[in-house]
């Protein structure tokens, strides 16, 4: 036989081995983790279903598709949950309204940028589940007449909320 029949078959050996190794070796990292990710699942609905209980929403257990414990949310509490303060922080505004500026950090500002976060979710909200979005997240709650207030601040940010007489949203651009 030529030599270069004896080379090719001992380099064929040689990447079957290897290949049979890589192979081995990554069955081992996907088990590896997929552990990790079930015990971080596992971690995180434990998580979850602690938070609820401690805000009051309520606590049902099902099984999801895999079969596995989850947590149902109704979309109000999904809503709430979704944004952290600091992400609310970060919604953009226009520098001015109406024709005057926009104090940064003033309390109307607040009330304004927490409902334009809440609606960039929810598409449509009614006053009161802004209202408790807003209380939820500390920007509202000590007011006399929290619902009229929010009413007289979306009102007056007509650039950026519109409302059907029932639901708040966002004007479209």
């Amino acid at each position: 036989m030529p030599p270069i029949v004896d080379l090719l078959r001992s380099e064929i050996a040689r990447l079957e081995a290897a290949l049979a190794a890589a192979i081995q070796q990554r069955s081992g990292l996907v088990e590896r983790m997929d552990a990790q990710i079930g015990d971080l699942k596992q971690r995180l609905e434990a998580a979850q279903l602690m938070l609820r209980t401690y805000i009051g929403a309520p606590v049902e257990i099902g099984p999801d598709a895999d079969g596995q414990p989850s947590l149902p949310m109704d979309e109000k509490h999904k809503s709430i949950d979704m944004l952290t303060d600091d992400q609310i922080a970060l919604v953009s505004l226009p520098i001015t309204l109406r024709g005057h500026p926009i104090r940064a950090g003033s309390k109307r500002t607040k009330i304004i940028r927490g409902a334009k976060a809440f609606l960039e979710i929810k598409d449509g909200a009614t006053r009161s589940e802004i209202l408790e979005f807003l209380e939820y997240h500390g920007i509202m709650g000590n007011e006399k007449s929290p619902g009229a207030y929010l009413s007289v601040i979306l009102s007056y940010a007509n650039d950026i909320f519109v409302t059907d007489g029932v639901h708040w949203s966002l004007r479209k651009a």
